[in-house]
């Protein structure tokens, strides 16, 4: 179970922590098309799972979005956050 789904960022370099409560084994998956820009950093086992993810800033004119898909290694359970930042404005 993902806590948090959403994450709406500004266009500045940045860290998220995504928390994932769970009683099976899974995998974390981040898109061909985010690698550049999201990466993980590392993750804290308690009770829980929390993963550091770091976020590059978005230096063009056009706002991005991503996804990080948590996956049961075995099985059909699963859970997706949105990454979503804004793009840096300037005038031109």
């Amino acid at each position: 179970m993902v806590t948090q789904t959403d994450f709406e960022l500004g266009p500045e370099s940045q860290t998220i922590d995504v928390e994932v409560k769970f009683n099976v084994d899974f995998d974390v998956v981040v898109p061909e098309s985010c690698k550049d820009w999201i990466k993980l950093v590392s993750t804290k086992d308690l009770n829980q799972k929390t993963y550091t993810f770091s976020i590059a800033a978005n230096d063009s004119f056009g706002a991005r979005e991503g996804s990080l898909t948590f996956k049961q290694k075995e099985g059909p359970l699963s859970g997706t956050v949105s990454v979503k930042q804004a793009q840096n404005d300037a005038l031109i």
